[in-house]
Order: structure tokens, then C-alpha cells, then sequence
């Protein structure tokens, strides 16, 4: 055998090598990719999903927000009623005249030696 059959059988045998290996390596790459593909679209529809329902939980709490803001008017006006009723009491029971509980009389107290 000649060395340049040699040679040439050497590099045929090194093309047939790599031709497999980039075989190898491209369906491992492939299906590298494959899976990454298919992990991405299993995070794009649960992230999809998850938005869904933040979205409806939102509109829930903009409801609920919106009630209590309804029921703090409501208080509000019950506490600004509460608050005029309270000064006419208390303006009532000023020019009534009645202190402690006593009503002030127009005729000045007697002392208890007087009455005796």
C-alpha cells in the first residue's frame, strides 16, 4: 500500500467520523432545542393563565374597593348627622339652663340657716 492510500484512507475514515459526530450533535441539539421550545410554551400558557386571573381578581377587588367606598360615604354622613344632633343637644342644654343634671332656678338658693 502506498502512503497516499493510506492518507487517503485516514481522511476518509475522519470525514466519515465527523459526518457522524455532527449527526450525533445535531440531533442532540435538536432535541435540546425541542425541549426548550416546549418549556418556553409551557411558561407562556402558564403565565397566559396566571395574568387571567390576576386580571379577574382586579375586577373583584375593584368591586369590593368600590363597596367600601360606598359604605364610608354612608358612615360618613351618618357621622356628620350624629355630630349636628349631639351640638343641638348640647345647645339645648346650655340655654335650657340645666347644669349637672339641675335646672337653674330664677329665685337665688336659700341657705339652710334661713329655712330653719
Amino acid at each position: 500500500m502506498s502512503r497516499h492510500y493510506v492518507t487517503a484512507l485516514e481522511a476518509r475514515v475522519q470525514a466519515v467520523h465527523l459526518i457522524h459526530w455532527r449527526g450525533v450533535v445535531g440531533r442532540e441539539i435538536q432535541a435540546r432545542c425541542d425541549a426548550l421550545r416546549t418549556h418556553m410554551a409551557v411558561n407562556l400558557i402558564s403565565a397566559e393563565q396566571r395574568a387571567g386571573e390576576q386580571l379577574e381578581m382586579t375586577d373583584k377587588l375593584g368591586v369590593v374597593t368600590g363597596n367600601l367606598q360606598g359604605e364610608m360615604h354612608t358612615h360618613n354622613l351618618t357621622l356628620d348627622a350624629l355630630e349636628h344632633e349631639v351640638l343641638l343637644l348640647e345647645s339645648q342644654i346650655v340655654n335650657s339652663g340645666i347644669v349637672g343634671g339641675k335646672k337653674k332656678s330664677s329665685r337665688p338658693p336659700t341657705s339652710p340657716s334661713a329655712a330653719a
